[in-house]
């Protein structure tokens, strides 16, 4: 699926992995043994629906995927492997729980703030139409903040928005657009009143905000990615991956900005040891792509 915004950003190849994976089993050369190695559980996976485990930071994830499988009764990653093959929804159930999703709107708030007053009216001041990417959108509640924004400023519909996710109930709840008034903590009253419907126990985004964003499923580690773009959120991801694969993507997200757009990473996250010429960091948090 090839979708083509109208400020000529490309937000190509967004598209559903291939059916048909090579699915390993227990009699595949690789699990012979009694057991199989936290690289090669890693490797499997991969194998099997795309998921780059190795990219991401080994001790929190290895602790987190092998307390998970001791809960699920597994008393080994062979075990637990098997399971993931053989046991219906095992693997999704187990892909959404390796998922972070510690989000709410607003988060960081200073940043929001300094979206409002310096970096959106610069970039609106210098084109007509934006392109923006939310990339872990997580529940949507990260980009229905900016849309916020952008309709507070007379803009919304001069920006086209884009969030993705490697989590589809994630990304099927950011589409609804029904959060908890627990969710809504950090929305200003002002905003709560303006953007959102109560639905009994639930608020609902109001139709007009939820209008002019594309929702889907993308992942960082092995998707193409987007070209062209204003602005990118990408806020508490970094500190998931490895150093190498930290690079990789930072050095894909410069490349899909377009000249004097902005990158937007976390409040904790820093990219170290890597230096690309003409991406510089006028504020904290924020990148931006010179030429």
């Amino acid at each position: 699926m090839n979708l083509m915004a109208p400020t000529g950003c490309v937000l190509s190849s967004f598209y559903a992995r291939p059916a048909g994976r090579h699915c390993l089993s227990l009699n595949d050369p690789h699990t012979d043994t009694a057991d199989i190695s936290y690289a090669q559980f890693c490797q499997l996976v991969q194998e099997l629906c795309g998921l780059e485990l190795a990219a991401y930071k080994r001790e929190q994830t290895e602790r987190r995927i092998r307390a998970y499988a001791a809960r699920k009764g597994s008393t080994s990653l062979q075990v637990f492997w098997a399971s993931l093959t053989t046991q219906p929804n095992a693997l999704q159930q187990f892909l959404d729980h390796l998922t972070v999703n510690v989000t709410y709107f607003f988060r960081d708030m200073e940043r929001f703030i300094e979206l409002r007053d310096a970096v959106l009216p610069e970039l609106l001041g210098n084109r007509q139409e934006l392109a923006a990417w939310c990339a872990g959108c997580a529940n949507g509640s990260e980009v229905y903040s900016l849309k916020m924004l952008l309709h507070e400023c007379g803009a919304a519909d001069r920006v086209h928005l884009l969030a993705t996710d490697i989590d589809r109930t994630s990304l099927a709840r950011g589409r609804r657009g029904y959060y908890s008034a627990q969710d809504l903590h950090h929305v200003p009253l002002a905003y709560r009143d303006a953007y959102f419907l109560p639905e009994r126990k639930s608020f609902q985004i109001v139709p007009h905000l939820r209008t002019g964003i594309d929702f889907h499923l993308h992942d960082l580690l092995c998707d193409p990615y987007p070209s062209r773009l204003d602005l990118i959120l990408c806020r508490n991801v970094f500190i998931y991956l490895t150093q190498s694969a930290q690079h990789r993507v930072f050095r894909q997200m410069h490349q899909a900005l377009r000249p004097g757009g902005y990158l937007l990473v976390g409040n904790t996250e820093r990219i170290h040891g890597l230096r690309l010429p003409g991406f510089v960091s006028p504020r904290p948090h924020f990148y931006r792509r010179m030429r």
